[in-house]
């Protein structure tokens, strides 16, 4: 009887350390689920004013010219008989490079873009203007001349110094090649590395085997900033490469997702049974024969898995970037691997670190971008796990 209820109290016990441990994961998660949900919705509503624009449009006499004194005369237009402080006051309403994003309508108007504190102002973020300024822009806000469209800019133009006309196309570009040539640079190698290490070796446990496969783990969890080193010293002051070019860039950025391509494979290559080289070997298939046909098709969509995964990573990265000099200020987009170029993560970086206060929602709206290119990556992985794997029996 004793021992019957000695077994209830340990059995009640284990169902209360259970319970415990449950709530305490479901807890988790929920926080989790809680902060990350807190996360998007604060850079969302940072950041989803840069998808729009603040236009100002005004009447024009001739429209065939658009010098930045036709400019200043249709916006003195909108006052009269302005004095000198009025005048000036005016002429800030409009982005610096008011004549070069100029649009002409059929009816006869410019379509100015809006100088940052007038979009600020307009989308309610704040108010710098003065007061004259004020009681224009609302005078013309209620005439329908001061209006928000979508920003066509924020994702065709490059960089600027104005918050108002700044986009993220060549930081887009240049992510595009960087990324490019670190999957050129490190798949082959990553997958020749790992094929050999799982297929190949004469000895598995000799000292240079063990000496590669430890090497290949500690370089996983080297800084990001040190392969930034490593293509500092390399890439530009020994072998003379331009700096800040994309080049360097994939280059450094491929060293640094190599270990990850190789342990993933590795790891693909290993889910493969035994079965399955035994059985080529049997029907006079060579080693090369067997791990060519059989095992790394077989093991192909882990190995994919595994390079996006890698990618994903070093998109996100700007230790590295920031290190060999590609944290210039590029007014256009790169066209070719030796021009250069900055990437998105350093053109938040970039951002973030500007004075400006028109730059804060440019800077949430690009992290949303990255995240979103980082999540598409993540489900792509997913999914080719998914569709493409093979359950061995």
């Amino acid at each position: 009887m004793q021992s019957t209820d000695l077994d209830n109290k340990i059995t009640g016990r284990r169902r209360v350390v259970q319970k415990s441990l449950e709530y305490a994961c479901y807890s988790a998660v929920t926080l989790t689920a809680i902060l990350m949900i807190i996360f998007f919705a604060t850079l969302g509503y940072r950041g989803i004013g840069a998808f729009t624009q603040t236009k100002i449009e005004v009447d024009v006499v001739e429209v065939q010219s658009t010098s930045k004194k036709s400019i200043n005369e249709a916006m003195y237009r909108l006052v009269k008989e302005p004095d000198r402080t009025t005048k000036k006051g005016l002429r800030q309403l409009v982005t610096p490079n008011a004549y070069s994003t100029i649009d002409i309508t059929e009816a006869g108007t410019y379509v100015l873009v809006a100088h940052t504190n007038v979009d600020m102002y307009v989308k309610g973020v704040y108010d710098k203007l003065t007061d004259s300024q004020r009681e224009i822009v609302d005078i013309l806000i209620s005439d329908g001349k001061i209006y928000r469209t979508w920003n066509w800019s924020f994702w065709t133009n490059s960089d600027s110094r104005s918050p108002e006309i700044a986009g993220i196309w060549g930081a887009m570009v240049g992510t595009f090649y960087t990324i490019g040539l670190a999957l050129i640079f490190a798949f082959p190698i990553g997958v020749g590395c790992a094929t050999y290490m799982e297929e190949f070796p004469k000895k598995r446990n000799s000292w240079a085997y063990d000496f590669m496969e430890i090497n290949i783990n500690n370089l996983a969890a080297v800084p990001s900033i040190v392969y930034g080193l490593l293509g500092l010293a390399v890439f530009i002051q020994f072998f003379g490469m331009p700096r800040s070019a994309s080049l360097v860039g994939g280059l450094t950025l491929g060293i640094l997702t190599l270990p990850t391509i190789v342990i993933a494979c590795r790891t693909a290559l290993r889910t493969v049974p035994q079965s399955v080289r035994d059985a080529s070997n049997g029907l006079g298939a060579s080693r090369l024969q067997t791990t060519m046909y059989q095992v790394l098709p077989a093991a192909l969509p882990g190995i994919i898995t595994g390079t996006i995964i890698g990618i994903a990573r070093a998109i996100g990265e700007s230790a590295p970037l920031l290190m060999i000099g590609m944290v210039a200020f590029i007014l256009t987009a790169p066209t070719s691997i030796l021009d250069p170029a900055t990437s998105l993560p350093v053109q938040i970086y970039l951002w973030a670190d500007s004075p400006e206060r028109g730059f804060a929602e440019k800077t949430s709206a690009a992290i949303l971008i990255l995240l979103l290119i980082l999540v598409t990556l993540n489900l792509l992985a997913i999914w080719l796990r998914k569709r493409f794997e093979i359950k061995w029996k």
